[in-house]
Formats: C-alpha cells, sequence, structure tokens
C-alpha cells in the first residue's frame, strides 16, 4: 500500500460516513508489526446506576508509515486553531 502526501488528496465519498464523537484516545495496539490499532472513547454518564463508563467508540488501523505524516498533519492543524497550540510530546 503506497501512502500518498499531498495536501489536496482527491477523496471521494461513494456513501456517507457518519461522524464519531470521541471523549479521547484509550490506547495505541500493535498490530502484526505492520500497523497500530488506535482505540478512541466516549464518556458516558450512566444516570441510573450515577456512575461514569468509557465507552470504546472506534477502532481505527493505520499502518506505520502513516502516522508520523499523520502526527505532522495534526500539529500543523492545532498551530492553525485560533488560540492552539503546538503539540508535545510529554514523556509519562
Amino acid at each position: 500500500m503506497a501512502l500518498i502526501l499531498a495536501d489536496n488528496l482527491p477523496l471521494i465519498e461513494p456513501v456517507p460516513i457518519d461522524d464519531e464523537l470521541c471523549s479521547g484516545l484509550a490506547l495505541i495496539e500493535d498490530v502484526s508489526g505492520i500497523a497500530a490499532r488506535f482505540v478512541f472513547y466516549h464518556t458516558q454518564t450512566l444516570y441510573e446506576a450515577g456512575a461514569t463508563a468509557f465507552v470504546v467508540k472506534k477502532k481505527v488501523v493505520l499502518p506505520y508509515g502513516a502516522i508520523p505524516f499523520g502526527a505532522k498533519m495534526t500539529a500543523e492543524f492545532m498551530a492553525r486553531r485560533r488560540g492552539g497550540r503546538l503539540l508535545r510530546i510529554v514523556a509519562p
């Protein structure tokens, strides 16, 4: 699979793809040494139980070669936002 690094990638959407609201990224898993699975979650309040649940909403798999470009694209997007800050990698 070739990764196309273009500003104006000619995307098509033959059928509507729904947006999925997520609260954050829960974890990243290795997929056979060739890709990473990003697991996104959404925080939901369970009013009946008076508790909070972290519900898996999406799992997205990217080949390792796509991740650096995606991180660069994300940092550039955040820098363009009004009052946005550049993302920084913070060691745990």
